[in-house]
């Protein structure tokens, strides 16, 4: 495999730039989840309320996804992500200053919109602006700074709470929002607009589009889903306190860390295509939820499992994103508001269709099994994505 010649090279933008601006970005992602039990004692709200604050952020990416991808495609990335950048600035700013939870859920649905048109324009400048190989690594390393920013969210705001409360603390999160909005104004490059050359129709009858979000769903959406259960999974099933139970929750986030930029480099340095990774990496999620679901199975397992499905998950990311550019090379854009509203369904749809499960069977053997059909059904339906090398 040839890489970029050196002219090429020179000609590339600072990676430092969009990975620093893709961790002040997911930064606020969740950023009310760590806040919870105090926002749930000052509004007086159940926990099934405070469920709907993330229902309703991945409802707002969701349902404009595809719009998002169209207009990220005719603006450029530059743009899109300033308009990112600034729709998450007014979304925290928002979430402090609400005065209950209906404005808080509003503005909750707004910060959707946000995330989700940052997901989409990181992708997509990441494949305007490096080629060849060293897509695939610029891909896992600004994948890994937004794991980066949803870690450094979790650890750090419940510090920061309670020195200033959690409006406070959600007040602060606009000051990195507002540094990576300056520092993108300033020095990020333009990418080339394409106008009003592809219909949603044809995006909406792209097969191979599709394709590319159930693997977003059964690797983004099966570890937040996942992730959503697994500290009832392991209390239900093997009495661990609730604190131990739940650092299983966070290891997605710190795995994804490493996982993602590990994954853009095997790609880029030829060890592995993009399309092979993928689908072994889904195969090996499937096996993963199956020894989860297997009744008796002893808790070292149960603990290696879920580890597995984080690294599964984070290693496939930038082969995900270096395919959609192969998809449709003229809408690129497009294919990742694909890719990002079936991500979102899977999350929307599948926390509670697990929560009803585990509550009809009484246990989790039945939802786990279930869920092991999602990456299964996703390695099949790969076989029909486009071969990453020529």
């Amino acid at each position: 495999m040839s890489g970029p010649t050196g002219s090429e090279r020179r000609d590339e933008p600072s990676l430092l730039l969009p990975c620093v601006v893709a961790s002040a970005q997911t930064f606020i992602l969740i950023n009310h989840a760590p806040l919870l039990p105090l926002v749930m004692r000052d509004l007086g709200i159940t926990p099934a309320q405070a469920g709907l604050l993330s229902t309703v952020t991945f409802l707002g990416g969701g349902l404009l996804a595809i719009p998002i991808g169209q207009l990220t495609d005719w603006l450029g990335a530059k743009w899109m992500t300033a308009g990112s950048l600034a729709i998450l600035l007014i979304s925290t700013l928002g979430m402090a200053a609400a005065p209950g939870y209906g404005s808080l859920l509003a503005i909750r649905l707004l910060s959707g919109v946000g995330v989700c048109a940052s997901f989409i324009a990181a992708g997509h400048y990441a494949n305007a602006h490096w080629s060849g190989p060293r897509s695939a690594l610029a891909q896992g390393l600004l994948g890994g700074s937004m794991q980066l920013g949803i870690g450094a969210a979790i650890f750090v705001l419940p510090f920061i709470a309670t020195h200033v409360g959690w409006r406070g603390a959600l007040a602060l999160c606009a000051v990195p929002l507002v540094m990576a909005l300056g520092l993108w104004l300033r020095w990020a490059r333009a990418t080339s607009p394409r106008r009003g050359t592809v219909s949603v129709r044809s995006i909406f009858a792209d097969a191979a589009s599709w394709r590319l979000g159930l693997v977003n769903g059964a690797t983004f959406g099966l570890t937040v889903v996942l992730g959503t259960w697994v500290a009832v999974y392991f209390v239900e099933e093997f009495g661990l306190a609730l604190t131990l139970a739940g650092m299983f929750g966070a290891q997605t986030a710190l795995l994804g860390m490493v996982g993602r930029p590990l994954g853009g480099l095997l790609i880029a340095r030829g060890a592995v295509g993009a399309r092979v990774l993928i689908r072994a990496m889904l195969a090996g999620s499937a096996l993963a939820l199956l020894l989860l679901a297997w009744p008796g199975r002893p808790v070292g397992a149960a603990i290696g499992a879920v580890i597995l499905v984080g690294i599964t998950a984070s290693l496939s990311y930038p082969g995900m994103l270096v395919l959609a550019s192969h998809v449709r090379p003229d809408a690129t854009g497009a294919v990742l508001g694909v890719v990002s509203t079936v991500g979102s369904l899977v999350v929307i749809l599948g926390a509670p269709a697990i929560g009803a499960l585990f509550s009809a069977s009484g246990g989790f053997s039945l939802p786990f099994a279930l869920l092991a059909l999602l990456p299964a059904v996703a390695v099949w339906a790969t076989a029909g994505l486009p071969r990453d090398r020529g």
